[in-house]
């Protein structure tokens, strides 16, 4: 056998085109002493219509594989889930046309809201926040839910009342949720886990009148997470605690938006409304890597999948009249590149969200007309739903799965 890697596909339609001898194995070897292309001999004339074929043929099943990897690549991310409608969530197909209803409020019910939607780790399902919107006078009774990927087979899991922020957090196993528990009466919120297959919710963290934990995000491991402890004191700050609810630690001051990175090692957060900053998990070699001028960010910053690069928001301006930018760095604050910027003046916008893959990255934003993706370079543009967004989530693709 020779170094190249044996392709049975490939010899069985070679071995259509030159006859084989009784004996012989189908591999390269046997395909270079059939058609006569060794350097070191002469090949006949009157062959020269069947080599020709023979390459034109290798040259299409190359060119074939290469079309399928490209293809695969390219639908190996799925649907992205659109929060913000108030009444209805989205899946938007970002590779062509497609927009259908994942959840939506029951007709009749014109004070329901549903949103908040976050995808599995493996693309199967779909978490999100659904039922009753208060208001000033009147308190929330909200509930996270889970369903199938298509949005069928919907189930409670919990109540959340207001459910503070809004956000859902995945254990990376796909088998628990991290959502705020947030009361009406005191305005606190407490940060829970409960099964995504259902079951007791368990409290992790205990907050009273005046302070709210929110934001939470996972370890590669899932064995802990980092959130947002706000509170008007000093014991206001960035924290981790392990996936039981034991070991809290304030790890640094700040503003919030903790993102554990995905080698587990750093933890990316906002230092402020202004700035960006990361540091070690035990809150060791604190950098800010970004700080804007007051009102403009940067905020809303995520890892890239390989953890190679950061995308977040910015918003230029002056009181009233800010726009809205998509930019990337890379973690230690290099190679700022600005990948879109839109007119005056941004009013409704979601945060931007990485493909599964790491090649694109989706963003919503009134000033810009809807929904978008654009590739991580800055290429690519193009608006895949008119409708504005406050929350994005990118679907793996399910294994086995196509759009």
């Amino acid at each position: 056998m020779s170094s190249v890697d044996w392709v049975p596909e490939l010899a069985a339609d070679l071995d259509r085109l030159v006859p084989l001898d009784v004996g012989l194995r189908s591999d390269w070897d046997d395909v270079l002493t059939r058609t006569g292309t060794r350097r070191w001999l002469r090949p006949a004339r009157a062959r020269r219509p069947l080599r020709l074929a023979i390459v034109v043929a290798v040259l299409l099943l190359l060119l074939a594989g290469v079309a399928t990897a490209t293809y695969l690549l390219v639908r190996g991310n799925g649907g992205i889930a659109i929060g913000g409608d108030r009444l209805r969530l989205l899946v938007v197909n970002p590779n062509g046309p497609g927009l259908r209803v994942a959840a939506h409020c029951p007709p009749g019910r014109p004070a329901c809201w549903v949103g908040s939607p976050a995808w599995s780790p493996d693309g199967t399902r779909l978490a999100y926040i659904r039922g009753h919107a208060g208001g000033m006078e009147h308190p929330s009774y909200m509930s996270v839910y889970v369903a199938d990927a298509s949005g069928k087979d919907a189930k409670r899991l919990a109540p959340c009342g207001g459910c503070g922020l809004g956000h859902l957090a995945w254990s990376p196993d796909g088998t628990r949720i991290a959502y705020t528990y947030t009361r009406g009466a005191t305005n606190s919120g407490s940060l829970w886990i409960v099964a995504a297959a259902g079951g007791k919710p368990q409290r992790l963290t205990s907050c009273h009148a005046r302070c709210a934990d929110d934001e939470a995000s996972w370890s590669p491991d899932g064995r802990s997470l980092v959130y947002t402890h706000s509170e008007p004191t000093p014991a206001a700050g960035i924290y981790t605690i392990r996936g039981n609810g034991s070991l809290p630690v304030k790890i640094a001051n700040g503003w919030g938006e903790p993102k554990w990175s995905p080698g587990g090692r750093r933890i990316l957060f906002a230092p402020g409304p202004d700035g960006l900053a990361v540091m070690h998990v035990d809150g060791s070699h604190k950098r800010v890597i970004f700080a804007g001028a007051h009102g403009t960010g940067p905020g809303d910053a995520s890892w890239s999948p390989d953890g190679r690069r950061l995308v977040f928001t910015q918003t230029p301006g002056r009181p009233g009249r800010y726009r809205f930018e998509i930019w990337t760095m890379s973690p230690d604050g290099a190679s700022k590149e600005r990948l879109y910027h839109s007119p005056c003046c941004i009013g409704l916008y979601a945060p931007p969200v990485w493909s599964p893959d790491g090649r694109m990255i989706a963003f919503s934003a009134d000033t810009a007309g809807g929904t978008f993706v654009i590739n991580s370079d800055g290429t690519g543009l193009r608006r895949v739903s008119p409708i504005t967004a406050d929350v994005l989530s990118w679907q793996p693709q399910p294994k086995g799965k196509r759009q």
